[in-house]
C-alpha cells in the first residue's frame, strides 16, 4: 500500500476514535434546594402587609424547571393572584423573571440564563407573592440556599472507571402552620412520604387521624375560594 494513503487512513482512524470519545463525555448534573422568610415589612416599596409566610425551590439546571411551594398568613378573603421569584437583593425592587401563575405549588421552565444566575448567586432574587388586597406584594423573601446534591457521572471506554458522588444537606424542617391549605401540605408530605417533619402526626411512620393525609386541620383549597365574597366594580 502507497505510504502516503496509509498514512491518511491512521489519521482518518484516529479521528473516528477522538469522536468516540467524545460521544461519551463526562456529564454532570446539579440539582439545589431553596427557602425564603417570606414577611410583609420586607416588601418594596413598604405597604403596610403584616403578612408572613415560607417557601422552598428545587432548581434543576439541567432541564431548567423551578419548583415551588410556599404558604402566607393571608386569610381566604384575600386569594394569592400572582407569585414570581424577582431580581434584586434585599430592599430593592426588581422585574419578575420566574412566573409561578399564582400557583403556590407548581413547577416551571425557566430560560437557561435565569437558572443558572439564581444558582450562581440566589441572594440576588427573591420570591414575591401578590394578593388581591396588596397587588404589589403581600410577602416577599430573599432566596437561602437550603441544599445541594450534586451528582457527577463519568462512562467512557472500558479502559477508565465509572464513579458517582453524591452530596446531600438536610432542608429546614416544616409543620403544618407553614401551609395555607391542605393541599400544600400534602404535596410535602407527598415528596417523602417518611414524613420526617411529622405533617401526618408524630415524625416518622406514626400517624394521626387519616393515614397518608397530611395536616388535615387545614383549610382545603377548593373551600377556601368557595367562601371567598366576590367583589366587582
Amino acid at each position: 500500500m502507497n505510504k502516503r494513503i496509509s498514512s491518511v487512513l491512521c489519521v482518518a482512524a484516529a479521528g473516528i476514535v477522538g469522536v468516540t470519545m467524545l460521544t461519551v463525555a463526562p456529564a454532570s448534573a446539579t440539582v439545589q434546594n431553596l427557602t425564603a422568610t417570606l414577611s410583609g415589612a420586607e416588601e418594596v416599596p413598604a405597604n403596610g402587609s403584616t403578612y408572613t409566610g415560607t417557601a422552598t425551590f428545587t432548581i434543576d439546571d439541567v432541564s431548567n424547571q423551578v419548583c415551588v411551594n410556599s404558604s402566607i398568613s393571608a386569610p381566604a378573603s384575600d386569594p394569592v393572584e400572582a407569585n414570581h421569584i424577582h431580581t434584586g437583593a434585599a430592599g430593592v425592587a426588581g422585574q419578575p423573571v420566574v412566573n409561578f401563575g399564582g400557583n403556590q405549588n407548581t413547577c416551571v421552565v425557566a430560560t437557561p440564563e435565569v437558572v443558572a444566575s439564581i444558582l450562581a448567586n440566589p441572594g440576588g432574587f427573591y420570591y414575591n407573592v401578590h394578593t388581591d388586597e396588596f397587588s404589589g406584594g403581600g410577602a416577599r423573601g430573599q432566596l437561602v440556599l437550603a441544599q445541594v446534591a450534586t451528582t457527577t457521572t463519568t462512562s467512557t471506554t472500558s479502559t477508565t472507571t465509572t464513579s458517582t458522588t453524591t452530596t446531600t444537606v438536610k432542608p429546614p424542617s416544616r409543620n403544618c402552620s407553614d401551609f395555607k391549605f391542605q393541599e400544600s401540605a400534602q404535596a410535602a408530605y407527598d415528596h417523602d412520604t417518611s414524613d420526617p417533619d411529622g405533617l401526618d402526626g408524630p415524625p416518622g411512620p406514626a400517624f394521626s387521624g387519616v393515614e397518608g393525609v397530611a395536616c388535615e386541620e387545614l383549610p382545603h383549597r377548593v373551600q377556601a375560594v368557595a367562601v371567598t365574597p366576590q367583589f366587582t366594580g
